[in-house]
């Protein structure tokens, strides 16, 4: 049983939605687990992410995702944890840029951070 908890920003505001929450979810549902409020929890996890202003050039305008992905157990003992740095996204202004990056990290999402963590649970 997994409960996951993020807090996703794009330039330091609040996302109106959290892309890297549902991404988990879906992907933890299609592999077969229950997700659960932290109370019911063997597994917590907890994504921290923001985007900060890249550079502009020739009126685009880039973003870098930053992200931190961390697994405790139901005693507090972290298990497993991830940091990303420097996804980037182009877009004609900053906000949207932010948004793009975090969708143009969605693949190494799920390949880097989802994949082996769902790997070291099934191997224990």
């Amino acid at each position: 049983k997994i409960s996951i908890s993020s807090a996703e920003l794009n330039l330091g505001q609040e996302c109106a939605q959290s892309i890297l929450l549902n991404e988990s979810l879906n992907y933890f549902q299609d592999k077969g687990y229950e997700i659960v409020d932290d109370t019911r929890a063997d597994y917590k996890i907890n994504i921290k992410a923001n985007t900060f202003r890249g550079l502009t050039n020739n009126r685009m305008h880039s973003a870098l995702l930053q992200y931190e992905f961390i697994v405790k157990d139901a005693s507090g003992n972290m298990v497993f944890q991830q940091q990303k740095r420097e996804l980037k996204g182009v877009q004609s202004n900053f906000p949207s840029a932010g948004i793009n990056a975090y969708e143009r990290s969605l693949d190494d999402f799920k390949w880097d951070i989802l994949r082996p963590f769902i790997k070291q649970l099934e191997g224990e």
